[in-house]
């Protein structure tokens, strides 16, 4: 009888344990309690509720409005100067042009002008242009808050190039770069040891034989490992939400917020605000 009780108590004690863990991974259950610090809220390609994303005026709306940190995308043109353009589209639906930005040249994208995208209205016109980094990162050298820059099709040597751009940089607040692959990494902190990495990744993207990242990593002997880890549901620093644009983040924000996690990335700078403020009251 002693040994049947213990075998129940056993399988009811197991019972327990998976359904929390099956809680836990899904974002119901945050038995992590939030640290004293405050949810950052970091807003993706500027304030798209002022001005089209990824314009020197966005930028400057989501400082203007609060925002703690700012994303932004970059690409290179075939002049080989760094530009505000979501990497890997064709920029015709957005703008005046055709084609690829890395395939234009310097004079080409001054030419353009923005008709489309995130943020963008018909009544705008055609006033918004294509901003310069270099522009971008002069008007905001005096804020002091997070400013990643962003290419999802970064490639090792154009790691190094925009980590040295960027380092040298003037800016108050804090740099950092996302990074899609371990190789950026590695380029981009060889290139500029003192900028932050955030390596955005899902669990799908790594290797079977080897689930975790810091194993993933180490195996592969990259020289330097990110610094921030954005592994959904599993995010030590950033919880980045890449959903459709326009959906409600809650369920996102209070799973970041109750994960412990120290910043969000989000579409919606106000709303966001809105959810924080009110988990905190």
């Amino acid at each position: 009888m002693p040994t049947l009780r213990r075998m129940i108590v056993g399988l009811l004690a197991a019972n327990v344990v998976a359904v929390a863990a099956a809680l836990y991974l899904s974002g119901v259950w945050f038995p992590v309690a939030r640290a004293s610090d405050p949810l950052l809220i970091f807003v993706h390609a500027g304030d798209v509720s002022s001005a089209p994303e990824n314009t020197l005026e966005a930028v400057l709306a989501a400082i203007e409005h609060g925002a703690d940190g700012i994303e932004i995308d970059v690409d290179m043109s075939a002049d080989g100067t760094w530009w505000l353009m979501h990497s890997g589209f064709n920029i015709g639906p957005r703008t005046t042009g055709t084609g690829d930005i890395s395939d234009l040249t310097d004079a080409e994208i001054e030419q353009l002008r923005i008709i489309g995208g995130l943020g963008y209205r018909p009544e705008m016109g055609d006033r918004y242009r294509i901003p310069r980094l270099s522009d971008v990162l002069d008007a905001v050298r005096d804020w002091d808050g997070w400013l990643y820059l962003h290419n999802k099709e970064l490639t090792a040597d154009a790691a190094r190039d925009l980590a040295r751009i960027w380092a040298d940089a003037p800016f108050a607040g804090k740099k950092g770069v996302i990074c899609r692959t371990p190789e950026v990494v590695e380029a981009t902190k060889v290139a500029a040891p003192e900028l932050r990495t955030l390596m955005h990744t899902e669990r799908g993207a790594l290797p079977e034989a080897t689930p975790y990242l810091d194993v993933w990593l180490a195996a592969a002997r990259y020289i330097a490992r990110p610094d921030v880890i954005a592994l959904r549901p599993y995010d030590v620093e950033m919880y980045m939400f890449f959903g459709e644009y326009g959906l409600d983040e809650r369920i996102y924000i209070e799973r970041a917020y109750r994960w412990g996690a120290r910043s969000f990335l989000t579409w919606d700078l106000a709303r966001a605000r809105e959810i924080v403020a009110e988990l905190e009251s």
